[in-house]
């Protein structure tokens, strides 16, 4: 049964299930705020919509070792107990980017603070099991040691455990699958044990006037411990929004505990993409990072197609782009990786190269570059499609898992299914409404983010 859902009906099923769950907790904790994003993505696996959205580091002596250097790191040089005092505490991103000077930096956060005349701690967390240099200047530190640490388990007892049970029923009467909720709440619950009273020390070192984080669905104890001690938590926009995406879509409940006070967006197009909690409050600020970039496209574009791959769909979106090749051999075609797969691309996709497309690697280019002067651009659900609409190309959706995404930006004629054959694509003439790529990316200026920032303080 599963596997004929949809994402859509896979959704109404959840938000059915989530219908019963207003209130819900366990030991006094609302877990089910904490795990609900990952059981949708897991379910959405389950139900053989997607894959696996970022490929397993490989469990090699190399990994093996420099996950131990970074643990050993994160509690002698890289240790949080000589934080000094800042105005900015930030959870950042694990994915880092090189900045114009060649130095890595999160451009979700760090990127917004550059020009911002406040002190900020930054805590960082490994990416693939690396942390890069050199960094932008700024107090930063390891928690390595901290997530090793907090993969345990609670084991529930009596009451608690019958009532994960009963959760377990009911998820199985309203969604149709087997799951094993008791095991992801013991899960949950032992890694707030650890990260809980470790964040709630951090924040009494550093005394933070306000808390910024990335991800927020990722780290509900983070949200916790600034909640705690009356610090104001900062969501900053990382990806795409959507009502099928649970990170961030709150229909059926309403979240307690577990998600920021403000959640600054991109632009106005994300206020409606999802149903955002209503309590929060939402500003549209822009992106730096795609600032630095959208004056740089160019006005005439290369008539040439650039697929964008992303884990959960990448086999799907590359089959598509073999039936290109085969359908329109004319056009020249580039295959976009994401960074996730660049260890696994060649095993992964090893027909793209036989075909003659070319894939794209991080010794490419950056994906910018791209947008910039490539005219037609193809993916499922990826944050590229909507940074692609902002630098004036003509984006076209897949019909794979998780197209739904993209369903609004349909509507108002940012981008176009590609349904039955390409010539509607290529050949189209429709113009974009150039409002749509302002909406979805506001002009971003250090000034306003300022002026929030001190608004706050």
């Amino acid at each position: 049964m599963a596997t004929a859902l949809s994402l859509k009906q896979l959704y109404e099923n959840f938000t059915r299930f989530e219908s019963h769950l207003e209130g819900f907790e366990i030991d006094g904790v609302p877990v089910w705020e904490a795990i609900r994003a990952r059981i949708f993505a897991k379910s959405a696996m389950r139900a053989d919509l997607f894959g696996v959205g970022h490929p397993f580091v490989p469990r090699s002596l190399k990994n093996i070792f420099r996950t131990g250097v970074n643990i050993a790191k994160s509690m002698t040089t890289h240790n949080s107990w000589r934080l000094p005092e800042a105005d900015l505490l930030v959870l950042g991103h694990p994915r880092l980017v090189k900045d114009q000077e060649g130095r890595f930096e999160d451009p979700y956060s760090e990127a917004y603070l550059r020009s911002i005349d406040l002190r900020s701690v930054f805590l960082e967390k490994p990416f693939r099991c690396r942390h890069y240099h050199p960094r932008v200047a700024g107090c930063k530190s390891w928690i390595d040691h901290a997530l090793m640490k907090s993969r345990c388990k609670v084991h529930l007892k009596s009451d608690s455990l019958n009532k994960a049970k009963e959760l377990e029923t009911l998820f199985r009467n309203e969604m149709g699958m087997e799951f094993d909720l008791t095991h992801e709440i013991e899960d949950v619950l032992g890694t707030r044990t650890v990260m809980l009273p470790f964040f709630n020390k951090i924040i009494r070192r550093v005394k933070p006037r306000i808390a910024i984080v990335v991800v927020a669905y990722t780290s509900p104890f983070f949200i916790e411990a600034c909640k705690q001690n009356q610090i104001p938590v900062i969501e900053i926009q990382h990806g795409m929004f959507s009502r099928y995406h649970l990170g961030y879509d709150y229909s059926a409940i309403t979240p307690q505990l577990y998600f920021p006070d403000h959640v600054w967006l991109w632009g106005r197009y994300w206020r409606d993409a999802a149903n955002l909690p209503k309590r929060c409050q939402y500003k549209e600020v822009g992106w730096p990072l795609f600032e630095d970039h959208r004056e740089n496209t160019q006005q005439s574009k290369e008539p040439d197609c650039l697929f964008i791959s992303q884990g959960s769909v990448g086999k799907k979106i590359a089959e598509e782009a073999l039936q290109l090749r085969r359908d329109r051999p004319e056009i020249k075609i580039y295959f976009k990786l994401h960074p996730s797969e660049y260890q696994t691309w060649q095993q992964e996709y090893p027909e793209l190269l036989k075909a003659g497309i070319q894939v794209l690697t991080a010794e490419d280019g950056g994906i910018y570059d791209w947008l910039a002067k490539i005219r037609y651009v193809v993916g499922g659900y990826s944050t590229v499609l909507a940074e692609a609409i902002g630098m004036g190309c003509r984006v076209g959706v897949l019909n794979v898992p998780g197209r739904e995404y993209m369903e609004r930006l349909v509507e108002r004629k940012a981008a176009y299914w590609i349904k039955d054959g390409w010539g509607e694509f290529f050949d189209g003439n429709e113009c974009q409404d150039t409002q749509v790529a302002m909406d979805v990316f506001q002009p971003f200026k250090y000034e306003y983010v300022e002026k929030l920032l001190q608004e706050m303080i």
